[in-house]
């Protein structure tokens, strides 16, 4: 009798498993009953297992990480950063503060960046395009320095497959919502999927209103527009997901998770 076949790890697969978690539904799961799908997934699981709720990546046997298995290993070793060019991937773990110009630690980032370029150029994309998707990924981490109150815990990772690049951006900090609300001028916000869908609007950000802040996102959606791009971020007990070919022209929508501490954000985008 053949086994069953792996089921895609998808964040609808992660959902799931966290809300039978949360209400003590989990049943045991045999070895590697799903296997790799994308990247987001499984660094949102790394960050979900902080509260125990689920395990590490690396320590799930019902995972096949595939080719990110040696990625997930060292995170596990606790790397500050890794790459793997025959592999196409790599991760970087973020600083106190945003690195100065000249600093070693500037000149790790920017090594991790080239880095993430050249495996967007090695699978297909343009020098423009590549250099674009490579952006809006910085767009996302300096994000994590600006507004997460928590940087140290910031972890930004990509992941190149054949004319698709993926990458993600999480952190331990305080979240969108506690982040907006530290601002007057968002004061009033009471809930998760609202600042979520509030942080992608154009000067929005905890400095307030009127400030050359908070245009990262219009940077990003700049940058993705004409790729196929499918777009998650992750906060609270909320998720908005964006999909299609022009993320900054397709409705946000807003669902209800189990609450996550910090932020994690996904794009995926192919040609």
């Amino acid at each position: 009798m053949s086994l069953p076949e792996p089921a895609p790890f998808t964040f609808a697969a992660l959902d799931g498993l966290c809300f039978a978690a949360a209400r003590g539904r989990l049943r045991p799961l045999p070895d590697h009953a799903y296997r790799l799908q994308a990247l987001g997934p499984v660094l949102e699981l790394e960050r979900l297992s902080a509260s125990g709720l689920l395990p590490q990546p690396s320590r799930a046997g019902w995972l096949a990480l595939e080719d990110v298995a040696a990625l997930s290993d060292a995170l596990g070793q606790g790397r500050t950063i890794w790459t793997c060019r025959q592999r196409h991937t790599g991760f970087l773990r973020m600083r106190p503060a945003q690195p100065e110009d000249g600093s070693e630690a500037q000149t790790e980032e920017t090594g991790f960046k080239l880095e993430a370029q050249r495996a967007a150029g090695a699978v297909g994309f343009p020098r423009k395009l590549a250099a674009q998707l490579v952006g809006a990924f910085e767009e996302i981490q300096c994000n994590v320095y600006d507004h997460s109150g928590a940087s140290a815990s910031g972890l930004a990772a990509y992941r190149a497959t054949a004319r698709r690049f993926e990458f993600a951006v999480s952190d331990g900090g305080r979240g969108v919502l506690a982040s907006l609300r530290s601002c007057p001028d968002y004061a009033h916000l009471t809930d998760h999927g609202a600042a979520l869908v509030l942080m992608l609007k154009d000067g929005v950000s905890r400095y307030g209103k009127g400030t050359s802040h908070g245009n990262g996102f219009r940077d990003l959606f700049r940058g993705l527009a004409n790729m196929n791009g499918e777009l998650r971020f992750r906060s609270g007990d909320q998720a908005v997901t964006i999909d299609g070919v022009n993320p900054r022209s397709m409705p946000a929508t807003t669902s209800e998770k189990v609450p996550l501490v910090g932020f994690v954000a996904s794009v995926i985008c192919s040609l």
